[in-house]
């Protein structure tokens, strides 16, 4: 791949290096992109009820994300055609439906038509009217990415600071960095090696074990004392600044929630209550269900994870 190279690891994780500086993107909704968080649902009344117009919505929103991390309008179609690709989460089994609206949005804008998968949801997390959520990652070659530093990108015509927003639109990472793919569910992760029963505890677990494999894979920026052990989050003032240089190390959240009706306000709020405020890309989609712990409890919220061994954010 001109994106990345999986790599051999001693860890037995899923490694991937950068060949190029890669754009990676939020998972992209119809309507405004920055909006409140919790959601609601007001702000979302004069988005199209049709998958076309919707579409319409998250192709503009793509190409707003690329025009501010850089990329010019031919840029973009050279660099799209050769290295683009989107994952779609869609409702109601739309998929040959999304692969036509998706290829002629595309079209319309002088972008080709790129690899694409699709995963069946329960329904968008932004809005129960939407009907997709779309994540774009492309390669940026000729883009200027310093080594190390994982720059931020906003839309910068379109930022509005009253707006609580947990993710970013964009991050450009640059070459040449080794990527961690993991997932981490709160099973066996309370007391006595029970799992927790309630969304907030499964929340604060998630979180917490996200940051133990950050810390474990050396994502992020290097503390400069680290702590002797690797502790639950928060217990000292060094636990909490290590976390924090891991966490700079995070690319990708993909969220898979269940019953988000009930659970939205933890697994939206949990990570900054614990103080990890940086945004980074991310999407939170519904399932059904993700199946029983081994003591028997029900899973409520997975996170899937890619992070940045070694670097820090800007």
């Amino acid at each position: 791949s001109v994106v990345c190279e999986r790599l051999a690891d001693s860890s037995g994780r899923v490694v991937f290096r950068t060949m190029s500086p890669v754009l990676t993107m939020s998972g992209l909704t119809p309507g405004p992109f920055y909006h409140s968080h919790p959601h609601v649902a007001s702000e979302f009344d004069t988005v199209p009820r049709d998958l076309a117009g919707q579409v319409e919505d998250l192709a503009t929103t793509l190409v707003d994300i690329a025009r501010n991390a850089g990329l010019s309008g031919d840029e973009l179609r050279a660099v799209w055609a050769e290295t683009g690709s989107l994952l779609h989460w869609v409702t109601g089994g739309l998929y040959r439906e999304t692969m036509e609206a998706f290829e002629s949005a595309l079209v319309r804008r002088g972008l080709a038509a790129v690899p694409s998968r699709y995963f069946p949801i329960v329904r968008c997390v932004t809005d129960q009217r939407f009907l997709l959520e779309s994540l774009p990652m492309l390669a940026v070659p000729g883009a200027t990415a310093k080594k190390g530093i994982v720059r931020s990108i906003d839309i910068a015509e379109k930022f509005d600071a009253q707006f609580f927003m947990p993710y970013l639109a964009g991050l450009l990472v640059p070459a040449d960095t080794e990527l961690v793919v993991f997932s981490v569910n709160a099973a066996g992760a309370g007391p006595g090696g029970r799992t927790p029963l309630s969304a907030a505890e499964q929340a604060a677990a998630v979180v917490d074990g996200i940051i133990d494999t950050l810390q474990a894979e050396g994502c992020g920026r290097p503390c400069p004392e680290p702590p002797q052990a690797l502790c639950a989050f928060g217990q000292t003032r060094d636990d909490r600044e290590a976390a924090r240089a891991a966490w700079e190390g995070v690319l990708i959240v993909l969220n898979k929630a269940v019953d988000l009706a009930t659970n939205e306000e933890p697994f939206l709020m949990t990570r900054s209550r614990k103080g990890l405020s940086r945004a980074v890309c991310e999407a939170l989609i519904e399932v059904d269900a993700l199946g029983d712990s081994s003591d028997g409890v029900p899973l409520l919220l997975e996170n899937v994870v890619v992070a940045a061994r070694s670097v820090s954010a800007a």
